[in-house]
């Protein structure tokens, strides 16, 4: 993560975090996977991270009454793999966990490009800052993703596997 902006009000404590993370491309991608319960891959994959001067997914994550979900400006129901990092984080807090999530990226989507894993490595990382869980950012991203902890790997290296 080459980015990170935290929010703190004395009085309350941390109310909100923004994180970007770079996209990367996978030269060699991992086909399957050997445990759906767990998001594991099947086979390793080899991925190349671009620039995040012009390409990043960015996500800011806010203590709020009600959860909700805004991705790239249109809100939708959130999805189960949202609920999933929602649940292991109010598991790993003992928090009844309500959060306004926006998550956009400076690139399309859908364009063979690591969208949703870039997206949700930058929301694991929030969710981890904003509710101080102690588990690895990427054991939280790969609650949305097979290849979010590459994503999340890759802000400090430019080949990842």
């Amino acid at each position: 993560m080459s980015f990170r902006e935290i929010n703190f009000d004395t009085d309350v404590g941390l109310q909100d975090v923004t994180v970007r993370t770079p996209v990367n491309i996978a030269t060699i991608k991992y086909w399957g996977k050997r445990d759906e319960s767990l998001n594991l891959p099947l086979h390793s994959s080899i991925s190349i991270t671009l620039s995040m001067k012009n390409m990043y997914s960015q996500t800011t994550a806010r203590k709020s009454d009600k959860t909700s979900f805004c991705i790239n400006g249109s809100y939708e129901e959130p999805t189960k793999r949202f609920l999933r990092l929602i649940k292991k984080v109010e598991e790993e807090t003992g928090e009844n966990v309500n959060v306004s999530v926006s998550t956009h990226n400076t690139f399309p989507t859908a364009a063979g490009l690591a969208s949703s894993a870039s997206g949700f490595a930058a929301l694991a990382s929030a969710m981890k800052l904003l509710y101080k869980v102690d588990n690895d950012v990427s054991e939280l991203a790969r609650l949305g993703s097979a290849m979010s902890p590459v994503a999340h790997d890759s802000a400090s290296n430019p080949l990842s596997r």
